[in-house]
């Protein structure tokens, strides 16, 4: 499958956007580095990468979540923290 991003269509925008707010109010990592070799040669690529790490509480989740659904016109009876940290 293949995805191809087209900044002229505003769903996909206001997707990103929806996506992006989700995690509003988290903190940033700290930029640790890592080495991954690269194919066919004997030398490192350095990289920049970020720990998998959510420092926001449900809460706060539960929050950003309700403001999106009440910005795209989504109503749900279903509370985040029925579901956990489970959006599909």
């Amino acid at each position: 499958m293949k995805f191809k991003f087209d900044p002229n269509q505003q769903y996909q925008l206001d997707a990103i956007s929806s996506v992006v707010d989700l995690f509003s109010g988290a903190e940033k990592s700290n930029t640790s580095s890592g080495f991954l070799p690269q194919t066919n040669t004997k030398t490192l690529l350095t990289l920049d990468y970020f720990k998998n790490h959510l420092s926001l509480s449900e809460e706060t989740i539960e929050a950003n979540l309700e403001k999106i659904q009440e910005r795209n016109n989504i109503f749900s009876q279903r509370k985040f923290s029925d579901a956990g940290r489970n959006f599909s």
